[in-house]
């Protein structure tokens, strides 16, 4: 699974409330989604943070 899949199987308030929980928003992490922006290591925290079984961190850095 990679984030872009983890994003699109939220609804639009889990979509929400995990922004909330991540003290962001909803379009920033829809950017991060649709590879427009990168996530900083602040949001990659956050997103571990909110939901540490469902996240993973390899899914934000690129395969060497």
């Amino acid at each position: 699974m990679t984030f872009q899949e983890y994003w699109e199987e939220l609804s639009s308030a889990e979509k929400q409330e995990l922004a909330d929980d991540c003290n962001t928003s909803k379009e920033y992490l829809r950017h991060i989604y649709r590879g427009h922006r990168n996530a900083g290591i602040k949001t990659i925290r956050a997103l571990l943070k909110a939901r540490p079984k469902k996240i993973k961190l390899h899914w934000f850095f690129e395969a060497a």
